[in-house]
């Protein structure tokens, strides 16, 4: 287990952000490889409590699986606009930003 306060994590954070991020291009420019990228993104952030403790307790990480996993959804079904697209990617970078200070402030 490696634990929140553990500088891997913090680091990991900002890999995550970036993997969220490319939702955004992918989508724009219609890449077929948007939809695997962002399922690969949710098993990946699912599993994460499973190898960090105390996170399955924290409520940004349940909005930011729910969240992942809905754009999966929508994306497929293709009812999801660019506007909501843009603001749920951007939404999912403050829970990650959010989980990321609260790791670093339990360092200290």
């Amino acid at each position: 287990m490696i634990d929140v306060k553990d500088p891997v994590f913090i680091s990991y954070c900002e890999s995550l952000i970036d993997k969220t991020y490319k939702i955004l291009p992918l989508y724009e420019e219609k890449n077929v490889g948007l939809t695997s990228n962002i399922e690969s993104l949710v098993i990946e952030v699912f599993g994460l409590h499973r190898v960090i403790d105390k996170l399955r307790m924290s409520a940004e990480y349940v909005t930011l699986v729910s969240t992942l996993k809905a754009l999966e959804i929508y994306i497929k079904e293709d009812v999801i606009s660019h506007r909501e697209i843009k603001r749920e990617v951007f939404k999912c970078i403050g829970l990650i930003k959010k989980i990321r200070e609260v790791a670093m402030q339990s360092g200290e």
